[in-house]
């Protein structure tokens, strides 16, 4: 009888660790299903994963599809670009300067041997410039023929955006922001446009200097 009794028990109990396994689980799912928004430490993860697609042609989306962005700030605002053309997030190190350059030239750094251009968005863009530290981040971004860092004040990370809930305009945006201006979201988010900015040769500094990094 206390056999049965144990054993009755010991299922009781193991019956409860399904459970509360399954609950978790479909709590982690609920929770990816519904959230708009990922962590940088995701975000670098997911970048990861989708790098291996950057090679496969762009397909159009329509107005209804989603989009994932990656959420950054610049001079208090937030801007966004599509995941699809960022490589990866980097933490703002040595930068060398390039006489002569473009003032939103930030300079060139190198990444794992590779040298990269900074583009400070925040000059090309006549915004507010409020210092730059080792608190900034660069935003790697390409396509299959150009490739540059952004400089960002901070990366908040990865959502989701509905295509239909875009604007096209708006009213304060003029100029050179416009441009390259895909479209702003209803929380206000200007998204960029990653193939204007891509495709733009007069972003791209060619350094053939001996500078060493």
């Amino acid at each position: 009888m206390k056999s049965q009794e144990k054993n009755s028990t010991k299922n009781d109990t193991s019956k409860q660790k399904l459970g509360a396994e399954m609950d978790r689980a479909e709590n982690s799912k609920n929770s990816l299903d519904s959230g708009d928004f990922y962590s940088e430490e995701r975000t670098q993860k997911i970048l990861k994963e989708r790098a291996k697609k950057l090679a496969r042609p762009a397909i159009k989306k329509t107005e209804e599809e989603e989009i994932d962005i990656i959420e950054f700030t610049m001079s208090f605002e937030n801007y966004g670009i599509e995941s699809s053309f960022v490589r990866e997030i980097y933490q703002l190190k040595e930068i060398v300067q390039i006489p002569g350059a473009p003032v939103f030239i930030y300079g060139i750094t190198n990444i794992r041997g590779q040298i990269i251009s900074i583009i400070n968005l925040k000059k090309l863009f006549e915004l507010p410039e409020h210092g730059i530290s080792d608190m900034n981040k660069i935003i790697i971004v390409r396509n299959q023929k150009m490739e540059f860092g952004l400089l960002a004040d901070s990366v908040i990370g990865m959502k989701k955006i509905a295509g239909k809930s875009m604007q096209k305009k708006l009213p304060t945006l003029n100029g050179i922001r416009e441009k390259y201006l895909m479209g702003i979201s209803a929380d206000k988010t200007i998204i960029l446009d990653g193939n204007k900015l891509l495709s733009d040769s007069s972003l791209i500094v060619n350094d053939k200097t001996d500078t060493e990094i």
